[in-house]
């Protein structure tokens, strides 16, 4: 059974998260590349139904179609070793400051994603710092949109998720009232937490400012977010950041916080169950009548 919640984890490296995966089978992972393919496979035979989305790490790169399709054709090679990825992503946090930035990164990502297709894998666009790109600037986005096979986004907020509720975390409402029901394609919210970026504290993530149920009182906010629209909209769940290495130690959600998130999505796991029993008894109850 698919968990009732939206959350998921944000896998820099795989460390010690077997347990999560195969107690609270998450609705979503990210994993950067390079990755262990068998390790991978591993997480995916624990959950089987989770929805695995895929970026590979690259150094800056130029924002054309050149590249786009460059990018495209490294991630079909690095796909022969995860067949399991269904989401691809492209570029991470690109420059959408301006008019021209936006067009020349719709660009990008229109041959990135038909490269893709060409090999049969799904793209994941967008991959949008928090707040960006300024809501009057996302009509020069829409060509991408209607070739993606997903929308990307990463949401934070500091000192709480909820500091400034729609603006930040929770942006993916206003992304979707703006855009044409044509193009309400399924969101993924591939980063999210807390990140003192916002406030110009640089890499500070929620220990910072929060103890871990504090933080885990955040995340449950903005699953319930999520899950309060996705009758309306097809939210695939967001990927929390982070597990794993590179340098986050303040963002890392291993340890006590991990315990802490298996138990809310177990949790969540046995509402749903419970609820799902109350309807079939009421069904029964029809029947007899």
């Amino acid at each position: 059974m698919i968990t009732g919640s939206l959350l998921g984890l944000h896998l820099n490296t795989i460390g010690a998260v077997d347990g999560f995966f195969q107690r609270a089978q998450p609705r979503i992972a990210k994993i950067l590349l390079p990755a262990d393919p068998d390790r991978v496979r591993h997480l995916q035979a624990l959950s089987p139904r989770t929805v695995w989305i895929g970026r590979i790490v690259l150094d800056d790169q130029p924002v054309t179609p050149d590249a786009g399709r460059l990018l495209a054709e490294r991630t079909i090679e690095a796909a022969r070793q995860f067949p399991g990825v269904t989401y691809w992503e492209g570029e991470n946090e690109p420059d959408v400051s301006s008019r021209e930035a936006v067009a020349a990164y719709c660009e990008h990502e229109i041959a990135r994603t038909l490269t893709l297709h060409r090999a049969g894998l799904k793209a994941a666009v967008g991959g949008f710092s928090t707040g960006t790109p300024d809501i009057a600037l996302w009509p020069f986005f829409y060509p991408a949109l209607e070739y993606a096979d997903a929308l990307h986004l990463h949401e934070y907020d500091a000192p709480s998720m909820r500091r400034l509720s729609s603006w930040l975390c929770g942006r993916f409402v206003r992304v979707y009232k703006m855009l044409p029901p044509e193009l309400h394609k399924p969101m993924i919210i591939s980063e999210c937490g807390v990140d003192g970026g916002v406030l110009g504290h640089g890499r500070a993530g929620w220990k910072r400012y929060l103890d871990a149920s504090a933080y885990m009182a955040d995340l449950a906010w903005y699953d319930r977010l999520m899950k309060s629209h996705s009758d309306r909209w097809p939210i695939l769940g967001a990927a929390i950041f982070c597990s794993g290495g590179f340098g986050w130690d303040s963002y890392s959600v291993d340890g006590a916080l991990l315990d802490l998130l298996t138990r809310y999505i177990v949790s969540t796991q046995k509402r749903v169950t419970i609820w799902r029993r109350v309807i079939e008894l009421l069904e029964r109850l029809r029947e007899r009548r």
